[in-house]
């Protein structure tokens, strides 16, 4: 799986929900387009095997070992699919577990760990923290999408709030 084929499948989400709610039309298209710049001069890392799907949902803990499930979608990717896959996830539970006037703190705290988690992960493996953050975008953005074509209007404040942030943040804008 590549990221041309991840923002191309965006694109096409994006063009699809203008059909029934022609308000949204062009609403992701700007952010795909930035993204793509950003990306178009970003290499990227090699592709490893890569879970394709990973979420906090797919890693069982049991004492000190992890283990991992839900391999349908194995392949090969660049390593940002899977970790701002899994890095946006925990961000969206994290800020929709927060209530509304306390989801700014919860922003920072996301972003302290996910500056955490990719630190330990690049002792271990060389990854791009761009490409990371690209990939991680994406994500965010999906979920945005997904409060309209998996209809969930409660997830659509605090996922907009969190892509967002992450788009300020991570310089997208």
């Amino acid at each position: 799986m590549t990221f041309e084929d991840e923002r191309a499948e965006l694109e096409r989400v994006v063009g699809r929900l203008a059909v029934p709610l022609p308000e949204t039309e062009g609403a992701g298209t700007a952010l795909l387009a930035r993204i793509g710049e950003v990306a178009d001069r970003t290499p990227a890392d090699p592709p490893r095997p890569s879970h394709t799907s990973f979420r906090p949902a797919q890693v069982l803990l049991h004492g000190d070992r992890v283990g991992f499930i839900d391999f349908d979608g194995f392949g090969r990717a660049e390593p940002g699919l899977d970790l701002g896959l899994f890095l946006a996830t925990t961000a969206n539970v994290a800020v929709r577990a927060a209530p509304a006037d306390r989801r700014a703190a919860a922003l920072a705290t996301v972003d302290e760990l996910v500056a955490r988690f990719l630190r330990r992960y690049q002792e271990e493996a060389p990854v791009s923290v761009e490409r990371v953050a690209l990939w991680q975008a994406l994500a965010l953005l999906t979920a945005v999408l997904h409060c309209w074509t998996k209809v969930r209007p409660d997830r659509l404040e605090p996922n907009l709030q969190l892509l967002e942030h992450h788009v300020r943040s991570v310089g997208l804008t």
